[in-house]
């Protein structure tokens, strides 16, 4: 079996390329680019960005819920 080092480069991304993912039970599966786009953007579509000037904390809110923050250094 070729380990992921042995396989060759690419700089294109196709829709109908896979990629391997790891399942909350430890199982590996695969999932095309074409599903994982639309994934990532069912959940980047209608995010909001907020900053707070006085903590200088930005806050990234997703469209399912998730927050992502840190802290900017001017």
């Amino acid at each position: 079996m070729t380990t992921i080092q042995n396989l060759p480069s690419t700089d294109v991304l196709n829709s109908g390329d896979q990629f391997a993912v790891v399942s909350n039970n430890g199982r590996t599966k695969q999932i095309a680019a074409f599903d994982m786009a639309t994934y990532f953007n069912a959940i980047i579509t209608g995010a909001s960005l907020n900053f707070n000037r006085t903590t200088s904390v930005i806050t990234l809110t997703l469209a399912n819920g998730q927050t992502i923050t840190g802290t900017v250094t001017p």
